[in-house]
């Protein structure tokens, strides 16, 4: 294996780890907005829902522009 090769899987599993972790902190931030849901008001509930969207939207633009880059 190059060196070259090292540097390619050392990137490859960077970001992977990144995306994981990501994916990790989505699904901890969905399971509280669920176990608050039945306590919290409908509007508070609402704008929580408003913020994960934005933030799964913003995940989806960084990994589109990821996989742009990787293709360039």
């Amino acid at each position: 294996m190059t060196l070259g090769e090292l540097y390619e899987v050392d990137a490859f599993v960077k970001e992977r780890m990144a995306r994981l972790q990501q994916e990790a902190a989505d699904a901890r931030m969905l399971k509280e907005l669920a176990r608050n849901r039945e306590q919290a008001p409908a509007v508070p509930l609402l704008a929580a829902l408003g913020e994960a969207l934005t933030a799964v939207g913003t995940k989806m633009k960084r990994q589109a522009a990821r996989g742009a880059q990787a293709r360039a």
